[in-house]
């Protein structure tokens, strides 16, 4: 399984490379709109608590209600969810 959760990460780093590198030509086509950053944050909290339990380490939360911003969900979900397993891989 380390082989694999090593092969998953690398995936998606090169997955996020290849992004920047198409914003930054101008390439990707972003999706702005406004959501409810807090149910984001809170329904991917959700959806990785398993895998915190798995690893026996306790995700705890504080997010406050109804923020809202203008964003690409998306890549917001992507950002979030790649702060949520790097404190999973690295955290101590």
């Amino acid at each position: 399984t380390k082989l694999l959760e090593h092969s998953d990460r690398m995936h998606k780093l090169v997955d996020d490379i290849l992004d920047v590198q198409l914003i930054g030509m101008g390439r990707i086509f972003l999706d702005i709109q406004k959501i409810n950053l807090s149910q984001l944050a809170v329904e991917l909290c959700e959806d990785l608590s398993e895998i915190y339990r798995q690893k026996d380490v306790k995700l705890i939360t504080e997010i406050e209600n109804d923020v809202y911003i203008k964003v690409d969900s998306h890549r917001v979900k992507q950002v979030i969810t790649n702060l949520l397993s790097n404190a999973l891989i690295y955290g101590k």
